[in-house]
């Protein structure tokens, strides 16, 4: 098999902008299913500071795979999409938190070791192709960040990304 190596051109980005770009596009789509898609900053966090060194395009795909994943996977309530600083860094390594929470479908314990290997795909019965997680987790792997997920069946799940923040 081949495999295709994609270059990642970075440059500084502005999450905020970003986020707020892909909730807009995806509003429709949250509609039609009677959810609510929600971007909130959390607490004191300023929307100007929210800046990564990343690819732009590659970051748009990520947040629109995680998005697109909750509001697929929920029939009822809501999917929210929260940015803020990390509380855990030191001053000299700060991240930024992004969150992905929805009242969905939730994913069994036994499936969320296996969730970003390529081609696997939940026992549930929509559709997918088994590349949209492996592929969000090759591109938080490749802007030196960390992807994870918890989950309960029936109550949803919550995707959480660290990104390493520029800071100059």
């Amino acid at each position: 098999m081949r495999q295709v190596v994609k270059i990642f051109t970075f440059y500084k980005v502005d999450l905020w902008e970003l986020s707020q770009s892909v909730v807009r596009e995806l509003t429709p789509l949250a509609m039609t299913k009677g959810l609510a898609l929600n971007l909130t900053l959390v607490e004191a966090t300023d929307q100007t500071s929210l800046w990564v060194r990343g690819d732009r395009l590659e970051l748009r795909r990520l947040l629109t795979n995680l998005i697109g994943n909750a509001i697929r996977y929920t029939d009822t309530g809501s999917v929210e999409l929260r940015l803020q600083h990390s509380t855990r860094d030191s001053p000299e390594n700060k991240s930024i938190v992004l969150e992905v929470e929805d009242t969905g479908i939730g994913i069994p314990p036994e499936e969320q070791k296996f969730l970003f290997e390529r081609y696997r795909q939940g026992n549930h019965q929509r559709r997918g192709n088994g590349l949209g997680l492996y592929l969000s987790h090759q591109i938080v792997e490749a802007h030196d960040g960390t992807i994870s997920v918890k989950s309960k069946v029936d109550k949803g799940s919550l995707f959480t990304i660290y990104l390493p923040q520029v800071t100059e």
